[in-house]
C-alpha cells in the first residue's frame, strides 16, 4: 500500500532516491561531528534540496539535482575507512577520524625516517602511531616507558632460552615499533635504538640480527627531549646525538578529535577549548585537558550535572588559587555555555 501524499513531491520520491538521500545526509551529518566547519555546508545543502523539490514540477528532475548536489558536496566527507595508497600498497585505516598530523607522519615514516612525536598528554600521539602503521600495512608493536635495556633487547633466561621482545620482533620480521614515553624511559634506551638504526643490525643476546627492510620506528614523549619542565617533571634529557636522528613532530590537541569524542555535545568542545586557552593564559602548570577528558565528560554528562562532571574530570588535585586563576582567564564570549557557568560557579564557591 502506498501511503505517500501525492501533492507533496518530497514524498513521491522513489525508494532508491530516498535511500540515497538518507545514506548521504546521514554520512554528511556524521562527518560534521568530526569537523564542525562542515555543519554550515550541510545546512545550506539541506535547505537547497528542499527548495528544489518543492518548486520543481518534475520530481525525477528534482531527485537528480538533489542527488547530484549531495554527491558533489559530501562525497569526500563520508565516514568510511580511510584508504591510503603509498609505495607499500593500498591499506585502510579503520578509524572515525585521523589526527591532523597523520599525512605528514605517514610520509615521513614511509620514507624510512624515524619520528619523535612530542606534545601534551592525551593529544593522540600513540593513536597516531597506530594509524600510521595501519596506513602502511605494517604490524604494530609497542612498548611503554622502558626502564631497563634488556626489556628492549631481550635476554637469555636461566634455562638458556632467549626471551624475545616487541622490539626484536619488529626489527627481525618487520613492522612499526612504537616506543611510548621515551622521555620517561632509561637514558640508554634511545642510544640502543639509535645504534640499531645507524648500523642496520643489532647484536641481540642470542645472535646478531640484520634489520628487516620494513622495520620502522616512532617514539613519543611529552617533552622535546631536553629534560623535565614545569608540567612534566619526571622526564629525562635524551641523548642529543641519538635524538638528532629523529624527525621531531609536535602533536597538539586536534579539534576534530575533540568533536568526535564529544559525540555531538558541542558545548563541551567549546568549553574545553576555552579551558585550554585559560590554562595557558593563567600560567597554571601541571594541568591538562586531554582528549581523554573530552570523552569522559561526554559520557558522564548523560547522568551527572556539569558541576559534578567537572569536579571528577578536571578539578581533582587543583588547589583553589589555580581554579580561580583559570576561571579569571576564561574568555568572556561563552556566556551561554553551561560548562563555563559551572566552572565559574565552582571557582566562586571555593
Amino acid at each position: 500500500m502506498n501511503n505517500s501524499i501525492p501533492d507533496n513531491p518530497m514524498n513521491t520520491a522513489t525508494t532508491d532516491f530516498n535511500t540515497l538521500i538518507k545514506n548521504r545526509v546521514n554520512a554528511a551529518v556524521n562527518a560534521a561531528m568530526n569537523d564542525p566547519s562542515i555543519t554550515k555546508v550541510i545546512n545550506q545543502q539541506a535547505s537547497a534540496a528542499v527548495n528544489i523539490a518543492v518548486r520543481n514540477a518534475s520530481i525525477d528532475k528534482a531527485s537528480a539535482e538533489i542527488a547530484a548536489r549531495i554527491v558533489k558536496d559530501f562525497d569526500g566527507f563520508e565516514p568510511r575507512p580511510l584508504e591510503v595508497t603509498t609505495s607499500y600498497g593500498v591499506h585502510q585505516v579503520k578509524s572515525k577520524t585521523v589526527h591532523k598530523k597523520f599525512q605528514s607522519v605517514l610520509q615521513i615514516v614511509g620514507n624510512n625516517m624515524p619520528v619523535y612525536l612530542w606534545g601534551p598528554t592525551g593529544s593522540g600521539k600513540s593513536l597516531l602511531a597506530r594509524q600510521v602503521a595501519d596506513g602502511l600495512g605494517l604490524k604494530f608493536h609497542a612498548m611503554n616507558s622502558v626502564t631497563d635495556e634488556y626489556k628492549l633487547t631481550g635476554f637469555i633466561d636461566a634455562s638458556g632460552r632467549y626471551q624475545s621482545t616487541e622490539f626484536r620482533d619488529a626489527f627481525e620480521n618487520g613492522g612499526l615499533f612504537l616506543l611510548d614515553e621515551i622521555d620517561a624511559s632509561a637514558p640508554d634506551v634511545l642510544i640502543t635504538i639509535n645504534a640499531a638504526l645507524s648500523n642496520g643490525w643489532f647484536p641481540f643476546p642470542d645472535k646478531r640480527i640484520d634489520a628487516n627492510p620494513n622495520f620502522r620506528v616512532i617514539a613519543t614523549g611529552n617533552t622535546a627531549g631536553r629534560g623535565a619542565d614545569a608540567s612534566y617533571r619526571g622526564r629525562t634529557q635524551l641523548d642529543a646525538a641519538s635524538l638528532d636522528r629523529f624527525v621531531m613532530v609536535h602533536v597538539d590537541y586536534d579539534d576534530r578529535i575533540d568533536s568526535m569524542l564529544a559525540n555531538g555535545q558541542n558545548d563541551i568542545v567549546d568549553f574545553i577549548h576555552a579551558y585550554r586557552k585559560a590554562i595557558n593564559a593563567s600560567n597554571v602548570v601541571n594541568v591538562t585537558a586531554s582528549h581523554r577528558r573530552v570523552s569522559q565528560m561526554a559520557v558522564l554528562a548523560k547522568f551527572q550535572d556539569p558541576v559534578q562532571v567537572l569536579r571528577e574530570c578536571l578539578l581533582t588535585g587543583l588547589n583553589t588559587d589555580d581554579v580561580r586563576a583559570i576561571s579569571r582567564a576564561m574568555p568572556d564570549d561563552f556566556s551561554d555555555n553551561k560548562w563555563v557557568h559551572a566552572f565559574k560557579a565552582i571557582a566562586e564557591s571555593r
